[in-house]
């Protein structure tokens, strides 16, 4: 793994997570629109945002969650999860959900993650890092 250290997210990190999010094909916003979406997740009491960096670039980023349900217990979920394309293989990932997984065990809850099911090997990464496939299901969507 690259010499590198892992940190909560900061407004300023905006333009490195726009450029690794696209990427991957994540909704683009501008770069006030994702600064000002970090302060905000940024004071929430149940999301955080962490980046690996290296000589001031980031490799990746991880956004988890604590989601609370009425009918069946909290866990924390991942909400996105990137890692630069050429910083891939080396640890960074699961670097980067290791900072999850201790905020579930802190919390004594589980961890969980949604993946496309077109991502055919996020779905590798994430059982390599120990996770185990739950369930499938849909998305529906209403524009309004």
């Amino acid at each position: 793994m690259p010499t590198g250290r892992l940190r909560p997210a900061t407004p300023d990190d905006a333009a490195q997570i726009l450029q690794l999010s696209a990427a991957l094909g994540y909704s683009l916003c501008s770069e006030a629109e994702q600064r000002q979406r970090l302060v905000t997740l940024q004071h929430s009491d149940r999301d955080q945002i962490w980046v690996y960096e290296t000589e001031s670039r980031l490799q990746g980023w991880i956004h988890f969650f604590q989601a609370l349900r009425v009918a069946s217990d909290s866990f924390i979920e991942i909400g996105g999860l990137v890692v630069s394309e050429d910083s891939r293989r080396q640890g960074i990932g699961q670097k980067l959900v290791q900072q999850a997984a201790e905020e579930a065990h802190k919390q004594q809850t589980t961890l969980r993650v949604r993946c496309n099911d077109k991502r055919k090997a996020t779905h590798q990464f994430y059982l390599s890092c120990g996770f185990s496939a739950d369930k499938v299901q849909q998305v529906f969507r209403l524009t309004i």
